[in-house]
């Protein structure tokens, strides 16, 4: 394939192809490719599933003006009209809020025909459903699992504001003495592996050793979201009278009842709450709503405490306990880190965090 204007080597146009994020653009490149390596029209048109007509009228574009033919021409002209005008947009985040007509879920395709709907068109490709989703800040995301018994937004936010009247309320209460707000959470590792999606050629499949085995290490933390500082145990195990241990000697750690006071956020697992459950001076319990991790900080630092297990086989739990202290030793340095992931926006701050 030659002409007049820079062509491109079938190597340059295989990475144009495998790099193109856009899907006009994807296709042409793909397109284009295909011809240079040899393939027919005919055999291009049923790969890239374009008409014969318009693979052979893509080629003498690409022959006559080179890479600048590959892609949507049409975004380049300066005068040209978009599709959706503002008023248009916000139609679609307003149509957004309720299922489509089918009863499922919100795609590109099902965009596309409300696009065709609302502007009177026969028909809009799929990939202009896609745009204008991003266009209003929409993304491909995974719902976050979400029990339906959860405190309602209401609830939560009226959580909130107790969460700061108490720290204010404890603050003077226990001058001088500081008043600091922590939270605690446990996760679990094992030797089931933790599996991660990584970054790899296409056509090679990335493998990650693992044999599901039952046998698991708790890890907990305490933190402090206002100033990074972390405490941390691994054990074998997780129950009321452990829980009690690990709350004693966290206080002995952190100088609770005598260097500062600790109200601690925590959920309502039954080897955290009463009956009888032993609690050293200085540190206060406060429980979330029932359902509610997203209130958590200290679920956000399981995806850091995972980096260096996912992944990787562990043979025993030793080997894990190896790899699990080294970690938890780590990130116990970096308070900015910790910081900069558990400290929520409406996060109350004490004046020992300042």
């Amino acid at each position: 394939m030659a002409g007049g204007a820079q062509q491109l080597t079938v190597e340059e146009l295989e990475e144009r192809f495998r790099a193109a994020k856009d899907v006009v653009e994807r296709s042409h490149c793909q397109a284009i490719w295909l011809l240079a390596k040899g393939h027919s029209t005919a055999e291009v048109a049923e790969i890239v599933a374009l008409t014969p007509r318009w693979v052979s009228k893509l080629a003498r574009r690409y022959e006559a003006d080179g890479v600048d033919a590959l892609g949507d021409r049409r975004r380049r002209n300066a005068g040209a009209k978009p599709l959706l005008s503002a008023d248009d947009l916000e139609a679609l985040r307003d149509r957004l809020k309720a299922p489509p007509d089918d009863g499922g879920v919100w795609t590109g395709p099902k965009v596309a025909r409300w696009i065709a709907a609302r502007r009177g068109l026969v028909h809009v490709h799929a990939p202009r459903g896609w745009e204008a989703l991003k266009k209003i800040g929409w993304s491909i995301q995974a719902p976050r699992p979400k029990n339906p018994r959860a405190a309602a937004p209401e609830d939560q936010a009226a959580f909130k504001k107790k969460l700061a009247e108490t720290l204010a309320e404890e603050t003077a209460r226990h001058a001088p003495l500081p008043v600091e707000l922590w939270a605690t959470d446990e996760h679990r590792l094992g030797l089931k592996p933790v599996q991660r999606r990584v970054w790899a050629p296409i056509g090679e499949r990335p493998v990650a050793l693992g044999h599901h085995r039952f046998e698991w290490l708790y890890v907990t933390a305490f933190v402090a979201p206002a100033s990074g500082e972390t405490v941390w145990y691994l054990s074998n195990g997780i129950d009321k009278p452990f829980f009690e241990m690990m709350l004693a000697a966290f206080a002995r750690e952190t100088g609770a009842g005598r260097d500062r006071i600790i109200l601690l956020l925590l959920d309502g697992a039954g080897w955290h709450t009463e009956p009888g459950l032993a609690m050293p001076e200085g540190i206060r319990l406060i429980y979330l709503p029932p359902y509610t991790p997203e209130l958590q900080p200290a679920e956000h630092l399981w995806p850091l405490v995972d980096e260096p297990v996912a992944n990787r086989h562990f043979e025993t739990l030793d080997a894990l306990d190896a790899v699990l202290a080294e970690r938890c030793r780590t990130l116990e340095q970096d308070r900015h880190l910790i910081a900069a992931n558990t400290t929520f926006h409406w996060w109350p701050k004490s004046d020992a965090a300042n």
